[in-house]
C-alpha cells in the first residue's frame, strides 16, 4: 500500500496464486488486483481486476509480490511504476526468479 498523493488515496496492490485443481503452486497465471481508499484502514475499493496476471502478454508468467513504488509514481498521477518478481519455467527449469518493472497507466473511471 502507498499513499498516491496525486489523487489523495492509498493504492493497494495484492495477488493471489494461481494453483491447479490438485493444488500445485504456480500452475497457472496468478491474481492481480488494485484498490484505493481514503485512509490507510479503508474502506477499500476494488479498481482494477486482472485474474490471469500475465505481463507483456507471456503465457508463461508467474507473477507475484506486486509492489507499487511510491518513488515513481508520476507528479500528475496518470502513471506509477509496479515492481514484482516472476516465478517460471525458462527452458524447462524451475525455478526462475526474475525481478520485473512496468509502467502502469492510470485511467478515469466513468
Amino acid at each position: 500500500m502507498v499513499y498516491y498523493a496525486p489523487l489523495k488515496t492509498y493504492l493497494l496492490a495484492n495477488w493471489g496464486m494461481g494453483t491447479a485443481p490438485d493444488g500445485e503452486w504456480f500452475a497457472k497465471p496468478s491474481y492481480l488486483g488494485f484498490w484505493t481508499a481514503p485512509q490507510p484502514w479503508g474502506p477499500w475499493t476494488q479498481v482494477h481486476e486482472d485474474v490471469a496476471w500475465t505481463p507483456g502478454g507471456d503465457a508463461g508468467a508467474r507473477c507475484y509480490q506486486p509492489q507499487i513504488s511510491p518513488k515513481w509514481i508520476a507528479a500528475d498521477g496518470k502513471s506509477f511504476w509496479l515492481v514484482w518478481t516472476d516465478y517460471q519455467q525458462i527452458d524447462g527449469k524451475l525455478p526462475y526468479y526474475a525481478f520485473n518493472t512496468t509502467r502502469s497507466i492510470c485511467k478515469k473511471s466513468k
